[in-house]
């Protein structure tokens, strides 16, 4: 008997992480341009590995780390003027 696999939301470009050296604080998490932002489908889990609140974006980022835009403060709508 074989199990059906379903592969969804892989990344075939640069994720930009921060560090790559599993040694600093920000080892794996993606950057400011990530291929990995808003790109993930983690319905229902609310925080990310550091309990930051997800998503902090228009979606979900892929891996254990949500990009923390503006220093975790939240981000007002794009397109928006003051007149």
């Amino acid at each position: 008997m074989g199990a059906n696999i379903e592969v969804r939301n892989n990344l075939f470009s640069d994720p930009l992480f921060v560090s790559a050296d599993e040694n600093d604080g920000d080892f794996l998490k993606p950057g400011p341009g990530s291929a990995a932002m808003d790109m993930c489908g983690y319905e229902g889990v609310g925080t990310d590995y550091l309990n930051n609140i997800r998503p902090a974006g228009a979606g979900y980022d892929c891996g254990a780390f949500e990009l923390e835009i503006n220093g975790g403060a939240p981000v007002p709508p794009a397109g928006l003027s003051v007149k």
